[in-house]
């Protein structure tokens, strides 16, 4: 299946989105910092602000937020700070595997609040109806992946909290 384009809605949504993320990072700065978000005494990035994240493990199976969906990972590479791929399958809410759903993939930054670094995921259909994805992780600590779903007239968002292993945020060598 070829890459989905995105709607002019789902444009919006993504510039929307962006817009809030700028918004807010602006307002974490401090003008005697570096640059820095200012996060509270946790800080921004850190593992030990990971306390809703679930392990990534093959088999792993996530409602969607109305229960349109099922999210289910087929298989994984190991969660890293570098791109990460999955495979993941869908099923409708009768439990029919889903083959032809339009999905926008993104990842955020839970207590950063931002985006991946990059326009997030190569989303494709693999010859066993499941779908192939490439989201990016920029650097260690909790991060949502978010996988709308459009599939036979139902739409729905299913959201998993993750924890990349790594070093904390402001510890990473900038790129």
């Amino acid at each position: 299946m070829p890459r989905k384009m995105l709607t002019a809605k789902g444009w919006l949504a993504r510039a929307l989105i962006f817009t809030a993320c700028v918004l807010a990072a602006g307002a974490c700065k401090d003008d005697e910092s570096d640059g820095d978000h200012d996060h509270g005494e946790n800080g921004c990035g850190r593992q030990e602000n990971c306390d809703d994240a679930v392990e990534l493990a093959d088999g792993l199976r996530v409602a969607s937020e109305n229960d349109e969906f099922t999210v289910e990972v087929v298989s994984h590479t190991p969660l890293s700070i570098t791109d990460n791929e999955w495979t993941i399958a869908i099923e409708d809410a009768d439990g029919n595997q889903v083959t032809d759903a339009e999905l926008a993939v993104d990842v955020f930054s839970v207590d950063c609040m931002h985006p991946g670094p990059d326009p997030i995921a190569e989303v494709s259909a693999n010859a066993d109806g499941d779908y192939e994805l490439t989201p990016v992780h920029a650097h260690g600590g909790p991060w949502e992946t978010v996988i709308e779903i459009e599939a036979g007239g139902a739409e729905d968002t299913a959201r998993i909290h993750l924890c990349v292993p790594g070093e904390d945020h402001e510890e990473e060598p900038s790129s």
